[in-house]
């Protein structure tokens, strides 16, 4: 990614109005243009209690993300990313919001749920 886009992709992510992300923003766009670099930010959004609303920008920018974690051979990356969509999506007060930008996330974690032999999993999966 040249300059010119991380500083654009760094601006954009800074509209995205919600404080929780806000320290994170490096890391998300590194993982635009680095996808070798899903693990290290679902591990940093994994230690991160959420507590402010998740609206749709902030899962325009998290969901492509999430997904690849998804789909990631580590079972340590799916189990951080399944808590950190459970995470999310308890902070998505906006229906439309969440039928829109949360359904992508459905396939995987079921997946995950069915196949995961940690408990965590699971349990997040019932929460969704």
């Amino acid at each position: 990614m040249s300059s010119a886009a991380i500083k654009c992709a760094t601006a954009l992510c800074t509209t995205l109005a919600n404080p929780d992300l806000s320290a994170h923003i490096p890391v998300l766009v590194k993982c635009m243009s680095n996808p070798d670099s899903v693990p290290a930010c679902i591990k940093a959004l994994s230690n991160t209690t959420f507590v402010a609303e998740v609206t749709a920008p902030a899962l325009a920018v998290l969901v492509p993300l999430l997904i690849r974690a998804l789909n990631d051979r580590s079972m340590e990356v799916q189990r951080r990313t399944v808590v950190v969509i459970d995470n999310l999506v308890k902070l998505v007060r906006d229906p439309t919001v969440a039928a829109t930008y949360l359904s992508p996330l459905v396939d995987g974690v079921e997946k995950i749920a069915k196949g995961a032999a940690f408990p965590e999993v699971g349990l997040a999966y019932i929460i969704y």
